[in-house]
């Protein structure tokens, strides 16, 4: 898929797709793993707007499943799951 078709997708149906080692999700825009910004530079190095825009290979990224456990340990705390109001 390319990146103007996922934009697309991604605005109707708000999940994360990911090329390379560049992701993109609605209301955050473009950003790499850690979560901050793709700065306007950073484009430059795919080749420029026409080749970003036609840049092939976007994948939604599935939901990483994980323990209470699991997350504490990346965490590098103890998490409790508490209900939303």
């Amino acid at each position: 898929m390319k990146t103007f078709e996922m934009v697309i997708l991604a605005d109707q149906n708000n999940k994360l797709y990911i090329c390379d080692d560049m992701y993109y999700k609605n209301g955050i825009g473009f950003h790499d793993s850690r979560g901050h910004d793709w700065e306007a530079i950073a484009f430059d190095n795919v080749g420029g707007l026409n080749e970003f825009i036609h840049m092939e290979g976007w994948d939604e990224v599935e939901p990483r499943k994980m323990t209470l456990d699991e997350i504490s340990e990346k965490l590098g705390y103890k998490v409790e799951i508490v209900e939303s109001n």
